[in-house]
């Protein structure tokens, strides 16, 4: 078990299937949480679940795919202080034989599956380019620091974001 005590996580997506999953094992772990989505009824059902199982939940109900509706979301949740964790999982699926697969489908799935990540990540990046990133103690027992370029690479992602395997929160669970 890992310990996130003191700890803020913004988990993008979390209304619903693995978002959900991820936001419910973080306060196991001691981390408060604020779970993500664009559909404010889920987001409320999913908010009431993880709050029945004693998690401290505010929740951050934007369009992920929307970088006005991202930058005035991000900014919602960096007004409590900054988050230390960010669970990038915005995410959704469609299928169809790709002949009969609508163009604007397409659209729908790179801005939420790819462009939303971005989203996400930019506007939460502070001065240096990075989302608040505390000094980390790794599974090995290796410590990081911040700016060290000897990360651990299950802990940082593409835009310097601290990141936790799936398989390792789940095991939590």
């Amino acid at each position: 078990m890992f310990d996130l005590a003191g700890r803020r996580a913004l988990a993008m997506g979390s209304g619903q299937g693995i978002g959900l999953d991820l936001a419910a094992a973080l306060p196991g772990a001691g981390a408060a949480v604020a779970p993500n989505g664009r559909d404010a009824a889920k987001l409320d059902r999913a908010a009431a679940t993880l709050r029945a199982n004693g998690a401290m939940v505010e929740c951050a109900p934007f369009d992920a795919t929307d970088p006005g509706a991202v930058a005035s979301g991000i900014a919602a949740v960096e007004a409590g202080g900054p988050p230390d964790i960010l669970v990038n999982n915005a995410g959704i699926q469609r299928r169809a034989p790709l002949q009969d697969f609508p163009e604007a489908t397409w659209r729908e799935l790179m801005a939420t599956n790819l462009d939303s990540v971005f989203f996400v990540a930019h506007a939460g990046a502070g001065a240096d380019g990075r989302f608040h990133q505390p000094p980390q103690r790794f599974p090995d027992g290796d410590h990081g620091q911040e700016g060290a370029g000897n990360r651990h690479p299950r802990q940082t992602a593409p835009f310097a974001l601290t990141v936790i395997a799936y398989s390792e929160v789940v095991a939590q669970i």
